[in-house]
């Protein structure tokens, strides 16, 4: 028995109604108090999580990364990336490796150059790639204990005006193979690598001379050099040691090069009368050292590929040495008397890669050094502890590439 909650009389336990007072008899229910921290506790929790989600998804997409090429070449956000040996054409390709095969006792260096492209198309872009630029590294790592190459910093060099940057690696023949590693570093802290490596092979060597060989006349030195081309191997670096007399007749080089030296027997010296052409295909510069090249007119030496003239004398020619086509000269200690011209550059490439006409004499020319034809680009051109002496005009410089004078005499 239940009492009715309006008049107290006694009503069955399952009784809805009293049916005195009629009044109902269930009570109501209070109404639990909301928990409100618990709510809220959720929204937090819930906001937290959707924070970390969204801020390990903005991490992870902006978060600085390795792009690592493990060789020449990549591709990043639209840029072609690469790295070349190569200094001809366009655009150029990426080059993981280079050999090269030197004799004992020469030092070289070679150009590592940094290429931009857009990735679909070969337009050169390296203003805009270098505008994203932090700055670049490089290091070589040479392996299985061979001796270190070593470098120039990378830097723009207005002798390689295509490239973003590039660097000049040092070897000699015992350093073997080095890996050449080049890290970019982009503004936004990502990192690209890429990856060269040069292998240096010390170049077997053999010496021909004029006691063994019959060098007494150019139709002799000419049948000589078609049996060097016949029966030397390409790879073996060939001198010739000329003995004390006067040549006559042209000479052309076109497959390999040679070290060639003049001799003196205190009356008469080695001498060329006529033109020497070289337009070898050999990466090795062919070097004259201790020759005389008196003329009448015409051309001394006309080089279309790499030469290397050392203590020797051009004299009498419209033009003593000519660097065409792509051909260069590093002059040391060599007199240019009574030409037209001394030395001329005429190239459209940027050939020339020697920054110095080092020692030299010029004197009694109509113009002692003439660039005719080189890109304005092209690396300074330093004539250190040369001297000047009345000439019709020292130096002609139709190029307007930049020639410093500072250390030469001027008299």
């Amino acid at each position: 028995m239940k009492h009715c909650v309006g008049c107290g009389r006694d009503l069955p336990d399952e009784a809805f109604f009293c049916p005195y007072c009629e009044t109902e008899q269930e009570e109501p229910q209070r109404a639990a108090v909301p928990h409100i921290w618990r709510r809220k506790t959720l929204i937090a929790c819930t906001a937290l999580v959707l924070l970390l989600v969204v801020g390990t998804a903005l991490y992870a997409l902006l978060r600085p990364k390795t792009y690592d090429a493990n060789g020449p070449e990549l591709t990043y956000r639209g840029y072609h990336v690469l790295l070349t040996f190569d200094m001809r054409g366009t655009p150029r390709p990426a080059q993981e490796s280079r050999t090269h095969m030197i004799p004992s006792h020469a030092d070289y260096a070679f150009p590592s150059q940094l290429f931009v492209y857009r990735s679909n198309d070969t337009m050169n872009v390296r203003e805009a790639f270098m505008a994203q630029v932090a700055y670049i590294r490089v290091t070589t790592e040479p392996r299985g204990g061979a001796s270190k190459m070593e470098f120039d910093e990378p830097e723009y060099n207005p002798a390689f005006a295509d490239a973003a940057q590039m660097t000049s690696v040092f070897y000699d023949s015992t350093c073997g193979t080095n890996d050449i590693i080049w890290t970019i570093v982009m503004k936004n802290g990502d990192r690209l690598i890429l990856r060269q490596y040069i292998t240096v092979i010390q170049q077997p060597e053999k010496t021909y001379y004029s006691s063994d060989c019959d060098m007494s006349t150019m139709e002799a030195l000419r049948s000589l050099l078609n049996e060097i081309e016949a029966t030397e191997p390409p790879e073996t670096l060939v001198s010739i040691v000329l003995p004390p007399i006067t040549y006559q007749g042209k000479l052309t080089l076109s497959e390999r090069s040679y070290y060639f030296y003049g001799t003196s027997d205190g009356n008469a010296a080695t001498t060329f009368t006529d033109t020497v052409t070289v337009e070898t295909e050999n990466p090795i510069a062919t070097e004259f050292h201790s020759i005389r090249f008196d003329g009448s007119g015409g051309t001394g030496v006309f080089a279309s590929r790499g030469v290397i003239a050392e203590q020797c004398v051009f004299s009498g020619w419209d033009v003593g040495f000519a660097a065409s086509d792509g051909g260069w000269g590093m002059i040391r200690r060599c007199q240019f008397i009574g030409n037209g011209v001394g030395l001329q550059y005429m190239t459209g490439d940027s050939a020339l890669r020697s920054e110095d006409c080092d020692e030299c004499l010029f004197e009694d020319n109509d113009i002692g050094v003439q660039f005719v034809c080189m890109p304005p680009e092209s690396a300074i051109m330093r004539f250190s502890r040369t001297r000047f002496r009345n000439n019709g005009e020292n130096v002609r410089n139709e190029s307007h590439i930049t020639v410093d004078l500072s250390e030469s005499i001027l008299e």
